[in-house]
C-alpha cells in the first residue's frame, strides 16, 4: 500500500478549511479517517498552525460570536466540546460572554405557544416556557420567562 504525503494531506485540509473553520482535533481525526500515517498529520497540525490556517482560540471565538445572540453558555460550552477544543479554549471564549435576550427571542418564546395574554400563563405552560429556554442553554432560565411574560403587559 502506498503512503499518503504530507502535499496530498495538506490538499485535502486546505479543501476542508476553504468552507469553514475546523479545530485542530477535527484536522486530525479527518487526517486519520483519511488514512493518513499519524506522523504525518502531526507534521499537518504543527504547519498549519504555525502558517495560522487553524487557531483553536479563534475558532472558539468565532462560534461565542456567531451564536452568542442566539444561545446561552451552557448550548455553546458544548457547542466548543463537540468541536474538539480544550477546557481552557473554552474557558478563555466563554469568560467575558455575556448572554443576550433580546426582544425578538421573547416575542418568538411567547408566539411559540401562542401566548397573547397575562392570564393564559399557568403552571403548566410557565413550565413548557422553560424548558425552551433550557434548551436553548441559557441559565437564568427564570429571569427570561418573567421578562417575556412582563412583555404582555
Amino acid at each position: 500500500m502506498e503512503t499518503k504525503g504530507l502535499e496530498c494531506l495538506q490538499n485535502y485540509w486546505y479543501g476542508l478549511l476553504a468552507r469553514r473553520d475546523y479545530s485542530e482535533s477535527e484536522l486530525r481525526k479527518k487526517g486519520e479517517e483519511k488514512g493518513y500515517e499519524p506522523e504525518i498529520v502531526s507534521q499537518g497540525i504543527v504547519l498549519f498552525s504555525e502558517q495560522n490556517l487553524i487557531n483553536d482560540a479563534r475558532l472558539a471565538a468565532n462560534i461565542v460570536e456567531f451564536y452568542g445572540t442566539q444561545r446561552g453558555p451552557m448550548w455553546l460550552r458544548t457547542k466548543l466540546i463537540k468541536r474538539g477544543l480544550s477546557r481552557e479554549i473554552i474557558g478563555d471564549a466563554l469568560e467575558n460572554f455575556v448572554p443576550v435576550v433580546d426582544a425578538v427571542f421573547l416575542h418568538n418564546l411567547l408566539r411559540k405557544y401562542q401566548i397573547t395574554a397575562r392570564d393564559q400563563v399557568d403552571f403548566a405552560l410557565r413550565s413548557k416556557l422553560y424548558r425552551a429556554v433550557a434548551a436553548k442553554g441559557y441559565t437564568n432560565i427564570r429571569e427570561i420567562v418573567d421578562q417575556a411574560v412582563d412583555m404582555l403587559d
